[in-house]
């Protein structure tokens, strides 16, 4: 009879782990119309952990990193399947997968061990603590195995609710590890209510609820779009083969260039996103002389993400261009690993060098995050790529409100979820700074204001 039940319990609680890990996939896939999916995941994982006490282990921890990870990274695995050679393409997928559900299963066995240590009163604030802690270090720390520091903020929860920026209302006057702790606690009040049926912990539930509702209570206020964004264009970079001369590509970007300045002559800025050239453009001077003597002029300036070489090192760089010069340069300082450089922990392993998907040689990392400033009116600090999206030491920003986050991507590698939710990401970071972003992808170009609302920029037809 035991054995029965012991097999049952087993099985209710795999059950509630892989409905967990669906639910909050499913949020974060499309936040659009199931964001509040983020208040409830963590339900199913808690009820499982005070109902079957003894059946909560490292296992099912991997379990649910293992079922969340393989659907959420779908897209990179078939990414690196597809784009990268050798076995090891075939490997790394599930490697990476394995990574995630190492660290989930630690969370369950730190949880459950310590919950059993406090006694069965205080196994919640075990599972409130070691939830929170594994939450607000993903996106810091997660990718310590790449030989760095570094995190992974995509799967955060507060990215669904990016989607209707009333919702983190509480950002203005609190840390988003603060947010997330309501977050936590809202789930457990939640399920003590169902464990032990006692409507204090529903009440309790709906305290924690408050910061994220209560920006629903006001009215949005209307933001004004600075003057200089009024500016600003957007020319998408030309769909090229990855070897093609780069005279064509300059051409072609000529073209798009002069189009777009017959059409909005206004124009005095235009944004291009990340390796919108391939070639390195410092050593290719020549064609700044063609954009400049054929379609900009003095008083419009390109802004460019492209390659740049220096003593035998190639960097993946932003450029600011006016009066057919080169005014300030940006080098990437955050790489992706493998897809961009091998970390060092694995340079002596050759099979390693094959997973580079978007070149065959590799960049390095530039030694300092810089700011552009175009005049004494406003600055932008931006970022390319991984620069964004992987944690870090921000940079310290003007204090003046004409300052605003310039975020450039290569956005075409990735599957329209993955996109989106760096796009959230971009958003959730300027509330939390109370500044304009502007992103930069291949299809189009995004102004988010401080409130999260969301204004298309001027697009070329390919």
């Amino acid at each position: 009879m035991k054995c029965k039940t012991g097999k049952l319990e087993r099985f209710k609680l795999l059950f509630l782990v892989t409905f967990s890990a669906i639910f909050f996939h499913v949020a974060l896939w499309c936040p659009v119309y199931f964001f509040w999916f983020s208040f409830l995941y963590l339900i199913p994982i808690f009820y499982g952990a005070l109902t079957f006490q003894e059946r909560v282990s490292f296992k099912a921890g991997f379990l649910w990193g293992f079922i969340f990870s393989a659907l959420h990274l779908h897209s990179i695995t078939v990414l690196i399947i597809n784009e990268c050679s050798g076995l090891l393409r075939f490997v790394f997928p599930f490697l990476l997968l394995c990574y995630y559900a190492l660290h989930t299963g630690v969370w369950f066995w730190l949880a459950n061990k310590t919950g059993e240590f406090l006694k069965n009163k205080k196994r919640a604030i075990a599972w409130i603590f070691w939830t929170w802690l594994l939450i607000i270090w993903m996106p810091s720390g997660f990718l310590w195995a790449s030989g760095e520091y570094i995190g992974y903020p995509l799967t955060f929860p507060l990215l669904p609710l990016a989607q209707y920026p009333k919702l983190l209302f509480g950002l203005k006057f609190v840390c988003p590890e603060l947010l997330v702790l309501c977050l936590i606690c809202f789930s457990m009040g939640v399920t003590l209510f169902f464990t032990k049926k006692e409507k204090k912990y529903l009440f309790c539930a709906g305290l924690f609820l408050i910061p994220f509702l209560s920006g629903l209570l006001f009215k949005k206020k209307e933001t004004e779009i600075p003057y200089f964004f009024k500016t600003f264009g957007y020319v998408q970079p030309p769909k090229v083969k990855e070897n093609a001369p780069p005279l064509d590509v300059a051409q072609e970007i000529y073209y798009r260039i002069n189009k777009l300045l017959k059409k909005h002559p206004e124009i005095r800025y235009i944004v291009m996103p990340e390796l919108s050239c391939r070639f390195s453009l410092n050593n290719k001077l020549e064609l700044i002389d063609l954009w400049t003597v054929n379609a900009l002029h003095d008083n419009v300036a390109l802004l460019i993400g492209a390659c740049r070489t220096e003593n035998k090192k190639t960097y993946n760089s932003f450029y600011f261009i006016k009066k057919g010069r080169v005014q300030e340069v940006h080098d990437k300082t955050r790489l992706m690993p493998f897809a961009e450089y091998v970390p060092t922990l694995y340079k002596n392993f050759n099979c390693c060098k094959n997973l580079f998907l978007s070149c065959n040689f590799g960049f390095y990392a530039g030694k300092q995050k810089k700011s552009f400033y175009f005049c004494n009116d406003f600055s932008c600090v931006n970022s390319i790529c991984a620069e964004a999206i992987l944690k870090k030491k921000d940079l310290a920003i003007r204090k003046s409100d004409n300052t605003f986050l310039l975020s450039i991507f290569n956005d075409s590698l990735f599957a329209f979820s993955l996109a989106h939710l760096i796009l959230l990401w971009i958003k959730l970071e300027g509330f939390r700074q109370n500044k304009f972003s502007l992103f930069v992808g291949y299809s189009f170009a995004i102004l988010i204001t401080p409130n999260g609302d969301t204004l298309k920029f001027l697009t070329m037809s390919n």
